[in-house]
């Protein structure tokens, strides 16, 4: 990928998060570092023989796993009859 898609895509994972107090851009950063400390110090990649491919995806999915998260649990959503609730069957 290069630098200019990279950015591009950094951006638009970066906009995906709401302004909430824990599922946040923040909370983004912390896991995507975390995930990067395991691969990389803690021997990840070495145990499971990832490839740069499944490091880079690895990453990408700790940025993303948050995206739009309204920043309410599944007891909140179901109370409510939310659109969510109803999305995922609670």
């Amino acid at each position: 990928m290069n630098e200019v898609r990279y950015k591009n895509l950094a951006f638009r994972l970066m906009q995906s998060y709401r302004n909430n107090p824990y599922h946040s851009q923040v909370h983004a950063a912390d896991v995507t570092q975390n995930l990067a400390q395991m691969i990389e110090v803690q021997g990840v990649k070495e145990t499971c023989d990832l490839t740069s491919f499944d490091i880079f995806i690895t990453l990408i999915s700790g940025a993303a796993h948050d995206m739009d998260h309204p920043g309410t649990n599944n007891v909140f959503e179901t109370k409510n009859i939310s659109k969510l609730a109803i999305l995922y069957n609670d």
